[in-house]
């Protein structure tokens, strides 16, 4: 299989990686004096950043470790000249005593690596902590003990007079923190993967979704699709790929994580069963799911549609659901966005949470993409489909973000921040799409002011009418005196 060849290369990118993490570490030592290259440390620092996108905090150590080595002990050797006054008493201690402390002060490149690594699993900006965490760790260093305070990331600039003297200001600790910022953001800006997309559409037919017969049969079909020919990062199942709750299944996440490659991730809809409820409720959910079946996040619905996904005033209405399967579904918190690694996040809506607007955007933060999971099974080859797909297209336009759909059926599509459709499937067939996704577009005037702004245009018009209608009134009764 694919998935297993991908497999086979860990150790070949393991290798690449840490060659460029000690490639890194030396070219911070020719950034400073007496080469002087200073544009050397932006690669650096930007390599810092990229190499472990995506790994776990330990390999993220690993990273800043071995970065660490490749820049202490190149940047130490002069200290072996000193164990040459008395070479025969003291010559064999010196390249044990650079190795030594070299491999000592990694230990802060090492930390500072960790904590972005566990800052960046929980969404948080990435440049910003590896910046604040190389800073910190420095000044750590630099006190430490007795500390050695010695080159510092700010010193590549000593020979750059002029963007030196910002250190009378802010000194040399505060000097290199916009330097690692700099840096680690325009890695993160050229480097970071867009993921290639692999959105599955098993067109699994409404009657047979529940039925018990045809279980095994529908689990095996979203897989055996997914392992088709063809390279991908993100997995992309429709709303309730999964007939059971992934959350509470170890064993089938870990299967699932088979179909991923070393950093890949699967983001599938499955039942999530509410603890509050003591089981007998369920939320619509999406989790994100890496390679190992570490569960890396969810969304559950929050927007029900009544009579479909739960009885509105159930003691009042004695209406039986359409949706039967797990009993009422429980309404998810707001919409939220979801860290998915090394890839740019994800504002998930799942089925008819789309046809609203400002329901599906995470204001706090913005996500840089939108993943719609429905089936719209229910809705046969009818306009249904089409008419989901447009409100999703609309949601694209509005917030100027890329949208992928993932549906059982009916339409599953790629569309572009503009709300062009770049790629779909035909209702009522199965297949997969392979794709990049689209760029993001900055925040969009309805993005940050939502319906405030035709809320204005409606008063402004009817102030308008009410002030003319008056002036009216009062040129009439003028003339009719």
């Amino acid at each position: 299989m694919e998935e297993r060849k991908l497999q086979n290369t860990l150790p070949r990118r393991a290798l690449v990686g840490l060659l460029l993490a000690t490639a890194a570490g030396i070219s911070l030592i020719i950034a400073l004096p007496p080469h002087s290259v200073a544009p050397l440390a932006l690669v650096a620092f930007g390599l810092l950043a990229v190499l472990p996108l995506g790994q776990s905090a330990f390999k993220a150590s690993g990273f800043g470790y071995v970065l660490g080595l490749g820049r202490f002990v190149p940047g130490l050797l002069w200290i072996t000249e000193s164990f040459q006054v008395e070479a025969d008493r003291f010559g064999w201690l010196a390249l044990p005593a650079v190795l030594g402390l070299a491999a000592l002060l990694s230990v802060f490149r090492a930390l500072a690596r960790n904590l972005a690594a566990r800052m960046e699993r929980a969404g948080l900006p990435l440049a910003v902590w590896i910046a604040t965490g190389w800073t910190a760790m420095k000044w750590l260093r630099g006190h430490a003990l007795t500390g050695f305070p010695w080159n510092l990331a700010a010193y590549t600039l000593a020979d750059w007079l002029i963007a030196a003297q910002a250190s009378s200001e802010v000194g040399n600790y505060g000097l290199g923190y916009p330097l690692v910022l700099s840096a680690a953001l325009a890695g993160l800006a050229f480097f970071t993967p867009d993921g290639k997309f692999r959105v599955v559409q098993p067109n699994i037919p409404q009657s047979a979704k529940w039925d018990e017969g045809s279980r095994k049969a529908d689990i095996l079909r979203l897989p055996a699709l997914s392992a088709r020919p063809g390279d991908y990062d993100i997995l992309l199942w429709p709303e309730t790929a999964w007939p059971g709750s992934l959350a509470e299944d170890t064993g089938a996440r870990v299967m699932l994580g088979w179909l991923l490659p070393e950093t890949g991730v699967l983001l599938a809809g499955s039942p999530e069963r509410g603890a509050e409820t003591a089981g007998t409720e369920c939320r619509n959910a999406v989790i994100a799911i890496s390679p190992d079946g570490t569960v890396l996040a969810r969304h559950a619905k929050h927007l029900l549609v009544a009579f479909g996904k739960h009885i509105p005033r159930r003691d009042l209405l004695p209406f039986q659901r359409l949706v039967q399967s797990f009993g009422d579904f429980l309404p998810g918190p707001r919409p939220c966005t979801l860290a998915l690694g090394p890839y740019p996040s994800a504002g998930v809506a799942i089925g008819c949470e789309i046809i609203f607007p400002r329901h599906v955007v995470d204001d706090a933060i913005r996500p840089d993409r939108i993943f719609n999971a429905t089936n719209d099974a229910w809705f046969g080859a009818s306009m249904g489909p089409w008419q989901h797909l447009t409100s999703a297209r609309m949601r694209a336009i509005e917030d100027g973000l890329p949208l992928v759909r993932a549906a059982n059926t009916g339409i599953p599509a790629v569309v572009d921040a503009y709300g062009a459709t770049l790629a779909m499937l035909d209702i009522e067939t199965s297949g997969v799409i392979n794709r990049r996704m689209p760029r993001p577009l900055p925040p969009t005037l309805y993005a940050r002011f939502g319906d405030w702004t035709v809320l204005q245009h409606v008063l402004v018009s009817w102030g308008v009418c009410g002030y003319w209608g008056r002036r009216q009134q009062a040129y009439l009764k003028g003339t009719s005196t």
